[in-house]
């Protein structure tokens, strides 16, 4: 999830060499919903961002996120990110 997050922050910073890029730690993951019939999860989870320089910068936000496997047997997953 982390990763998904950070990718808008490592862009950034390659335009601004002095970007302060966040840490991001994933906490409180929970699903909420499963559709069986679909296999997909509908899940929760806070993403607390940490600047190094920027400290006032520093905040959790909340996020939903749906996860489904997909159909090319590749074990490899379909996630949508919501609230960032």
């Amino acid at each position: 999830m982390a990763d998904i997050a950070i990718k808008p922050y490592l862009a950034r910073s390659k335009v601004e060499s002095d970007y302060d890029i966040p840490t991001l730690t994933v906490n409180n993951i929970r699903t909420q919903k499963h559709n069986s019939k679909l296999d997909i999860y509908t899940c929760a989870a806070d993403i607390k961002f940490t600047y190094a320089i920027k400290s006032m910068f520093n905040k959790v936000r909340h996020i939903t996120y749906t996860i489904q496997k997909t159909d090319d047997g590749n074990s490899e997953f379909y996630i949508n990110v919501y609230g960032l």
